[in-house]
């Protein structure tokens, strides 16, 4: 079985019979395996893993510590109208069971997170695109409101490409451009694809904690629990199908001319 975005996947598929060709969508029958992990500034480490069939983000379940998770296909690419046609989104988020209490327990200033995907399958050859990878971050309304941030401050994105701007909905003002890119000496984060023997994809992140951080977060501090930490976060990447090519990231000034049209 194959499965992308309800109703609208089920039209999509119904097209492509018509005689578009079979659409690029992933294989549920092979079911994600979610692993994240950190070592608390006491020197233990903390690891969950757990299987996590694709489902939307309000069907997350519990992981472990004050951690839910979810995966599922599709994200801020496809909601912001930047997907491509012939491809696919595939996000793996996380979200605070108590927003009270700290995302993440004992994780230090200068912690990360290890986070892993495995086993995605999709139902014809394809691969990932790397400049696609993102992270969006969202804040509870009454944390920005507090801190003065205003109800636009509630998302915020890291890119792994600097010329990210999903036509014109992210800037400076609310992401860290270019911060996922693998430049580990200056606090960014890193990624790796692998393609196992089985022939599904692995996706493994390192993301350091301080990446959490508001971009606009006005104490500052960084230590957990004085500075501004997401209720949520997924991260997310596109695939494509062998012999498509993938879409040319809008430079900023063309999102900054589309966006005031």
């Amino acid at each position: 079985m194959h499965h992308r975005f309800g109703l609208v996947g089920i039209l999509l598929t119904a097209i492509g019979m018509l005689g578009a060709g079979p659409l690029y969508l992933v294989d549920d029958t092979h079911v994600p395996t979610v692993k994240l992990a950190w070592t608390t500034t006491e020197g233990k480490r903390i690891e969950y893993e757990a299987e996590r069939p694709y489902a939307s983000k309000y069907d997350r379940t519990f992981m472990g510590n004050n951690v839910e998770c979810f995966v599922a296909v599709g994200g801020s690419r496809i909601d912001k109208g930047c997907g491509h046609p012939e491809g696919l989104v595939i996000r793996v988020g996380f979200y605070k069971l108590d927003s009270k209490k700290l995302f993440f327990e004992g994780l230090g200033a200068e912690g990360s997170l290890h986070i892993e995907l495995h086993n995605i399958v999709a139902n014809k050859s394809g691969r990932p695109i790397p400049q696609t990878v993102l992270q969006h971050l969202q804040y509870t309304r009454d944390d920005v409101e507090a801190c003065g941030l205003g109800r636009k401050g509630q998302d915020q994105y890291n890119t792994l490409h600097p010329d990210e701007r999903l036509l014109g909905q992210i800037s400076e003002d609310n992401a860290r451009l270019g911060s996922l890119d693998g430049d580990t000496e200056h606090g960014h984060a890193k990624f790796e694809f692998v393609n196992e023997d089985d022939g599904s994809l692995t996706m493994i992140a390192d993301l350091p904690y301080p990446l959490l951080r508001h971009v606009k977060d006005p104490w500052v501090r960084p230590v957990p629990g004085l500075f501004l930490e997401p209720q949520h976060f997924h991260i997310e990447f596109e695939m494509l199908p062998d012999g498509v090519e993938p879409r040319p990231l809008v430079k900023p000034e063309t999102a900054d001319s589309s966006s005031s049209q």
